[in-house]
């Protein structure tokens, strides 16, 4: 999905991704199709593939497991303030800000809300209104205290900013003094304290 969704000189290696879901696993969210789409969607999708194409096979198979993942977004923590390449190659548990890396939908899904659903939820999962996330089922009677992130911030290319903006509640910086593949791009972000 990564591979598909970026140029080859800007996509996350396998070894990368990998990297990201092992030391910030918290903050890797999957979409998944029973998530990111209604009933009523997937009877489009399989009435418009009634034709027996090979797409139509291709969705079937993947409406047949509806807990298929559509998509990811993807962040690590960050100790400094401002995302360079030491901050987007890694992960610092201690950090206080996230750095979003990844907002991947698998091609199939697109232009049908999975990427700023994803968004809107990964951005509020984070926003911690009393600094206690969740009381625990325990009968310890503790609550639980989220990782404590203080601002979102995200590199993006300009036909992208609109979608940061509207979808996560981003605000456009400028652009990027980080150089990752051919174009430029953008630095936005979202203050959660």
């Amino acid at each position: 999905m990564e591979r598909a969704s970026y140029p080859a000189d800007e996509a996350a290696s396998a070894m990368r991704l990998e990297m990201r879901q092992r030391e910030a696993g918290e903050f890797f969210m999957v979409a998944r199709a029973v998530d990111s789409m209604d009933s009523s969607v997937l009877e489009d999708a399989r009435a418009s593939d009634a034709s027996g194409t090979a797409a139509a096979a291709e969705r079937a198979a993947l409406d047949a497991d509806a807990r298929s993942i559509v998509g990811y977004v993807c962040g690590t923590l960050a100790s400094g303030d401002v995302l360079d390449e030491s901050t987007m190659s890694s992960h610092d548990p201690s950090g206080d800000v996230l750095a979003i890396h990844s907002v991947c939908v698998d091609e199939r899904f697109r232009r049908r809300g999975v990427a700023a659903s994803a968004l809107a939820h990964y951005v509020a999962r984070w926003i911690v209104h009393d600094d206690t996330r969740r009381e625990n089922d325990d009968d310890d009677d503790t609550t639980t205290t989220p990782t404590k992130v203080r601002r979102v911030r995200l590199l993006c290319k300009e036909n992208l900013i609109p979608f940061y903006e509207r979808y996560g509640g981003f605000a456009l910086e400028g652009a990027s003094a980080v150089e990752h593949g051919a174009e430029t791009w953008f630095d936005m972000v979202l203050d959660l304290a």
